[in-house]
């Protein structure tokens, strides 16, 4: 599952593939929750090739990079 993160009315997004859906249902719950007041959107996707307004993004590896990108945006 790809979890992707998107401010709103701005175009950068980042991403990141979890191979286990459960941990990516908690990481993307848990950062839904520090996310949202910053204007912050989280997406889960199994193909985030079927959301065009999530084309342009940037795929992280790095759970924790991830975590600490998105919290900065």
């Amino acid at each position: 599952m790809v979890i992707v993160a998107k401010k709103y009315h701005e175009n950068e997004c980042l991403a990141h593939e979890e191979k286990d859906d459960e941990r990516a249902n908690a990481l993307a719950l848990d950062l839904t929750k520090k996310c949202f007041p910053l204007g912050i959107q989280i997406l889960r996707a199994r193909d985030i090739t079927t959301y065009n307004e999530y084309q342009t993004y940037t795929m992280i590896e790095d759970e924790d990079e991830f975590v600490e990108r998105v919290l900065a945006m």
